[in-house]
């Protein structure tokens, strides 16, 4: 995620003054973003912290390994030989059972909802691998999917949180499901009762008349984020899915009315909000038939 962060800097700074590659930043740029995290020889020994000259060297962690997992399979720089090495590196921070199969995380891997935002998170840098699946079982969404009781006690009160927002507790709206979903053999995660339940209880929760996101507190709703950074967790399930959520035509225009004249969401600080936007602008015009400008 940071690796996209870095190329829209770069894109912000380039467009406007000439026409920019995407290959300067794959072959210049990139390899220097990881060069920065990699600690060792070793393929997969990423940390999530610079490494600096002179100073001690971060740990390998569970966001560091991901991150870059995600940043080359998305620049088709995942070097399928070191396939296994990935795998391994992201199966030794994933707890043993009898706990719940998440992954242990450094005090200062504070990205999100947490656990549930790594859960989901290792899971698809593993599935970007190679597709075979965590060591062991993500016992904390299997749980919640063969449990039909525990299904809206466990989703309601995260659709208006009190303890945080609604673009953190998206993390974990979708983490459940989208565990689910990438590792069983069905489109369905193998829960298909407990997938079609989660897609029509977001469907009948979207604003249809103003946002078209999944957004009851109206203080989250367009022109502030919240909404936006919330539904989108959301709407990679959907994708993933090849269902379109209740009113693309919405949250496209919610997307593209929130964008700045600079064509980003933040700004101009470039931040996790701007991926967030395009891939709802993106998505949402797919679904809906639109072209996408």
């Amino acid at each position: 995620m940071r690796a996209i962060i870095t190329a829209l800097a770069c894109l912000s700074a380039l467009c406007a003054a000439q026409p920019y590659s995407f290959v300067d930043f794959e072959q210049k740029l990139f390899p220097l973003w990881l060069e920065r995290f990699h600690r060792s020889d070793a393929p997969a020994d990423f940390a999530c912290l610079p490494v600096e000259d002179g100073k001690s060297k971060p740990v390998a962690t569970l966001y560091g390994v991901a991150d870059a997992i995600h940043a080359m399979f998305s620049l088709q720089q995942l070097n399928t030989s070191h396939a296994q090495d990935f795998v391994n590196q992201v199966d030794s921070f994933q707890e043993a059972p009898p706990a719940d199969g998440f992954y242990h995380l450094q005090s200062y891997e504070k990205f999100g909802f947490n656990p549930w935002h790594s859960g989901a998170y290792g899971a698809a840098a593993i599935k970007l691998v190679n597709g075979d699946g965590p060591k062991y079982p993500y016992k904390w969404a299997e749980d919640i999917a063969n449990n039909a009781s525990s299904w809206v006690p466990t989703f309601e009160p995260l659709l208006d949180p009190t303890d945080r927002t609604i673009w953190s507790a998206g993390h974990k709206i979708a983490g459940i499901p989208a565990a689910l979903i990438m590792f069983n053999d069905t489109p369905a995660g193998g829960h298909p009762e407990f997938i079609n339940w989660w897609i029509q209880y977001m469907d009948n929760n979207t604003d249809v008349g103003r946002s078209g996101f999944v957004c009851k507190n109206k203080a989250w709703e367009p022109p502030d984020m919240n909404c936006l950074g919330g539904f989108f967790h959301l709407e990679m399930v959907y994708a993933w899915l090849k269902t379109s959520w209740r009113s693309p035509e919405l949250t496209y225009k919610s997307a593209v009315g929130m964008q700045h004249p600079d064509g980003t969401w933040s700004g101009g600080q470039l931040s996790y909000i701007d991926i967030d936007g395009l891939f709802t602008v993106t998505r949402s015009a797919l679904f809906n038939g639109q072209p996408q400008d």
